[in-house]
Formats: C-alpha cells, sequence, structure tokens
C-alpha cells in the first residue's frame, strides 16, 4: 500500500476530543493535487466535535484490498428514517488490521424516543435495555476514534451512512472522504443466488454461522464473513484494489439499490410506510416484480422495513412477504 507520511496532533475537547487526532498527510508522490476541502495543514477546529479525518488520507492513498484495514459496522436503530426522528440505538464493529488482527466495538445508546412496534420485532431491543445507557453524543467519539484510518465497510451501506450522517448533524465532515464499501452490492455481483440477499440469507448460503441476527454487533460480524468470501472471489477476477469496489464518501450514499436514481416522491413514500406501521393501515401500491417487471396493483399492512424491505401483510395473497422499497412505484393510503 502507498502510503504518504502522517504527522498527527493531539486534541482535547471534553469527551469529544478524548483520545482522538487530526491528520496532517504528507502530500501523496502519485496524487500530488492538494486536499481541496481542507488545505494543508488540515484546520478544522469548529467546536466540541472536532475528530478530523482529512478526505487526504482517503483521496491521496491507493490501497490493496489484502494491505487496507477494514471496520465492518452495523447499526441497529429505533425504525427505518433518520430524516423523520429515527435514531440509532445500537453499535457493533469490527476491525481487521492487515495481519488479520481484530478489535471489537459493541455499544448500546439511549436514542431519548422510544423504539417503534416494527423495530422491536425486527432486533428485539427493548427500551428498558435502553434506559440508562448513554446518549449518541456519548458514543460517537469512541466510535469515530475506532474507525479512524480504515475503510469502511456496510451491508446496505447507505442505510448505516444515512445514520451517522444524521447523528453527526453539521459535523458530517468528519466522514467525508471516507472509503465505504457495500458488501450487499457485491453480494450481488459475486454470488449468483436466488431468492433475495438479505444478509441471513447470504450468510445462510454461505454456510456462516451466525449469531443473533438483527442485533449490531452479531450483524457486523456476518458482514464482515461475507465480506471476505467477496475479496477472495474478486480477487480471482483481478480485482485488486480498494479504490474498485468502495465510493469515497462525500455526501450522500443513495439508500436504493446502486445504479438506480431514487424512487420519484421517496420521502412521501418513507412517510406514508413510517406512519402505516406505526398505526397499523392499510397501503394500496403499485409494484414492479422482481422477476418479470409487471407491474401490479397489491393492498398491503405493513410490519417493519429493513435492509431495503418493507415487511408486510400482502392481502392479495393473504401471506407474509416482503417488498423491494426500490420497485414500489406509487403509493396511496
Amino acid at each position: 500500500m502507498v502510503r504518504g507520511a502522517v504527522q498527527t496532533k493531539s486534541i482535547a475537547h471534553g469527551a469529544w476530543g478524548m483520545g482522538c487526532r487530526i491528520i496532517y498527510p504528507a502530500p501523496c508522490t502519485l496524487h500530488p493535487a492538494p486536499c481541496t476541502l481542507h488545505p494543508a495543514p488540515c484546520s478544522m477546529l469548529t467546536g466540541p466535535l472536532s475528530i478530523v479525518h482529512c478526505p487526504r488520507t482517503c483521496y491521496n492513498i491507493i490501497m490493496k484490498l489484502s494491505e487496507a484495514t477494514y471496520t465492518a459496522f452495523d447499526f441497529e436503530t429505533t425504525g427505518l428514517f433518520p430524516n423523520y426522528g429515527d435514531k440509532i440505538c445500537e453499535i457493533g464493529a469490527i476491525r481487521v488490521e492487515p495481519d488479520g488482527t481484530t478489535r471489537e466495538f459493541n455499544a448500546l445508546v439511549n436514542p431519548m424516543r422510544p423504539l417503534s412496534d416494527g423495530a422491536f420485532r425486527v432486533n428485539g431491543i427493548t427500551s428498558e435495555m435502553l434506559g440508562d445507557k448513554p446518549v449518541i453524543s456519548e458514543v460517537l467519539p469512541s466510535f469515530l476514534e475506532f474507525i479512524e484510518g480504515s475503510v469502511l465497510v456496510a451491508y446496505n451501506a447507505g442505510f448505516d451512512m444515512g445514520f451517522l450522517v444524521a447523528e453527526l448533524g453539521d459535523k458530517k465532515e468528519m466522514v467525508l472522504g471516507y472509503q465505504v464499501i457495500d458488501a450487499l452490492t457485491l453480494a450481488r455481483r459475486c454470488f449468483g443466488f436466488t431468492g433475495g440477499y438479505s444478509l441471513g440469507k447470504v450468510t445462510g448460503h454461505l454456510g456462516i454461522k451466525t449469531g443473533v441476527e438483527h442485533r449490531a454487533i452479531e450483524d457486523a460480524r456476518a458482514a464482515l464473513a461475507v465480506f471476505m468470501r467477496e475479496i477472495s472471489i474478486l480477487e480471482d477476477e483481478g480485482v485488486t484494489l480498494v479504490e474498485e469496489i468502495s465510493s469515497v464518501y462525500r455526501e450522500k450514499i443513495p439508500r436504493t439499490r446502486p445504479g438506480r436514481d431514487r424512487v420519484p416522491g421517496a420521502s412521501r413514500m418513507e412517510e406514508a410506510l413510517t406512519t402505516a406501521i406505526e398505526t397499523k393501515s392499510r397501503l394500496k401500491i403499485k409494484y414492479r416484480s422482481v422477476w418479470n417487471g409487471e407491474v401490479t396493483e397489491r393492498t398491503i399492512t405493513p410490519i417493519s422495513i429493513r435492509d431495503g424491505y418493507v415487511y408486510s401483510y400482502c392481502h392479495m395473497r393473504s401471506e407474509y412477504r416482503k417488498f423491494h422499497l426500490d420497485k414500489i412505484e406509487e403509493i396511496n393510503k
């Protein structure tokens, strides 16, 4: 791996600055253009959240897959939509160094709001489990220190990155420039499975033993195990660099399927689904089949949303089914 020399400077800004560093990378000889966001030396000391990871450390480094440090992470949340007030309630992460050594990060978080019924049915986390836990502003500094300098890996990365950015608020620049790999996108590329690509189904197909599904640390372990299988396949195909399979996090990673435009009216759709889940009411949708592209009208009672699907009772089929969010073309009450 080609790296620029890195100078570090310790900072202390209360809880947010504890044990954290500002990174001043030397110019990369392969990519000498300076960071356009943060002129050297990086001076983004803008308040109590000043844990800074200058994008130059990501933009100006060529990383081999075999030499990178990865952090696979997962969030459990109170619901699906951070823009409507849903919050992180559990963080799980596994960091893997190039020599194979690993470290884990796991924390329950008090979201300061109730969990939705749908979230409880998915992850089994209760408000009682969270009442005496630290709030997100007390947990994020340690998490940001834990992921520092690594390539981020998540299964359906847009979901987790969306929540991370929402929790950071106007300090979202702290994750700008990170290389982010979506293990779900790679699963669709690497494996020829039928019947969907949920994390549980993929680990089942691959014979990967997992713990309690939909708990953060167990899902992070599962995502890492899947990603390691993906790396083996990609290297056999001649893919050797992180940059060939990652995205540089700048503003927003789409939550819909990569390569597809976001569904028109998605914000209204999200609000309608959230309301229907909370009120246990029915919705009418126009849905495009994954298999034959045919559009049909369905009446559903949404139950929960997870990994790009809405889990619902389908009144047309009289059975419980899941629907791709990016295949819903219209939604009405």
